[in-house]
C-alpha cells in the first residue's frame, strides 16, 4: 500500500483529475537497474505459469481518495490551487518481490519497461 499527496502546484483549478499508479518490478545490481522478469527467476517456467499476480496488466487494483476530493473511479473531482488530496493505492504482490517495487504515477509509462517520460519524472522507490 501507498499513500500519496496530489498537491495542486498551479494557478489553476484541476477537475476530473486522473489518479494514477503503476508498479514497476526492478532489481539493482551494482549502479545499474534492470526490469524483473519473474519467468527468468523459475527456471523452466513461462511467461503465462509465472504472470504476477493481480499486476499481469499494471492495473491499480485499489485506491481510495479522501472524500473531500473523491470523483469518478479514480479522479479527483477538484483540486484548488495549493490544495492536497490524499490518495491510497494498494496492490496484490507476492512476497518476493517486495525488495524489487517501484512506484511510478506519471500514468504514461508501463509496468514493465523503463520508459523514458518515467525516467524524466522519476520512480519513487518502496521497495522494502
Amino acid at each position: 500500500e501507498a499513500t500519496v499527496e496530489y498537491r495542486n502546484t498551479g494557478s489553476t483549478a484541476l477537475d476530473d483529475a486522473l489518479v494514477y499508479g503503476s508498479l514497476l518490478r526492478a532489481q539493482k545490481t551494482g549502479d545499474t537497474w534492470s526490469i524483473f522478469d519473474r519467468s527468468d527467476a523459475v527456471e523452466g517456467a513461462d511467461d503465462a505459469v509465472c504472470a504476477t499476480p493481480g499486476i499481469t496488466d499494471g492495473e491499480m487494483w485499489y485506491h481510495a481518495i479522501d472524500g473531500a476530493h473523491a470523483g469518478e473511479k479514480n479522479h479527483l473531482s477538484h483540486l484548488a490551487p495549493g490544495e492536497a488530496a490524499t490518495v491510497q493505492l494498494a496492490w496484490i504482490v507476492p512476497a518476493d518481490e517486495l525488495d524489487k517495487l517501484l512506484l511510478n504515477l506519471s500514468g504514461a509509462g508501463t509496468y514493465a519497461s523503463f520508459d523514458e517520460s518515467d525516467l524524466a519524472l522519476g520512480y519513487v522507490d518502496i521497495r522494502q
